[in-house]
């Protein structure tokens, strides 16, 4: 069975925002999704590269995807999911056979929570959008269930190490 490696992360950022007299709110926190060309949402992710940790992966991916530099990972939270995919140039089916399922690449992907210093982003030719969103908006929006149980866990860590 093909096994794929890839790592990403649920990226945040400390958003103070200010009411229409120019005064500041209070600090929020806002999550980075982005728009893939397939039309879905989701959070910087890619493979892992020859002899790269899943770390150093997620790193790189976030500066190839998104142009942030300045991200902190947070130490105490890891997160993985897993799903089944189909080669690029196999195609999708919709009723597998036994034949066709030995087509299928099991995709793991190990997410870190990163903390963004900066909020400008340059998108990479991979990505048609993003948004900084606060959680509650993030979750509607984020497409994928798996992709809403990581960020929801992210949420209840990052809540308990910053109330």
């Amino acid at each position: 069975m093909p096994l794929e490696k890839s790592a990403g992360a649920v990226i945040f950022t400390l958003h103070k925002p200010k009411y229409p007299d120019g005064r500041g709110q209070h600090p929020r926190r806002e999550y980075l999704l982005l728009r893939y060309e397939a039309g879905h949402w989701d959070f910087p992710k890619g493979h892992l590269e020859k002899e790269e940790s899943p770390e150093e992966a997620a790193k790189r991916e976030i500066y190839e995807e998104t142009g942030l530099r300045t991200i902190t990972l947070l130490p105490g939270f890891k997160e993985h999911i897993k799903y089944w995919l189909w080669p690029y140039n196999f195609g999708p089916r919709r009723h597998a056979t036994k034949q066709t399922q030995r087509h299928r690449i099991l995709k793991i992907v190990t997410f870190f929570a990163a903390r963004a210093r900066s909020r400008g982003v340059k998108l990479s030719w991979e990505h048609t959008g993003y948004a900084w969103l606060p959680f509650k908006d993030a979750l509607n929006l984020v497409t994928y269930k798996n992709a809403k149980d990581v960020l929801q866990k992210a949420e209840q860590f990052l809540s308990k190490k910053s109330p």
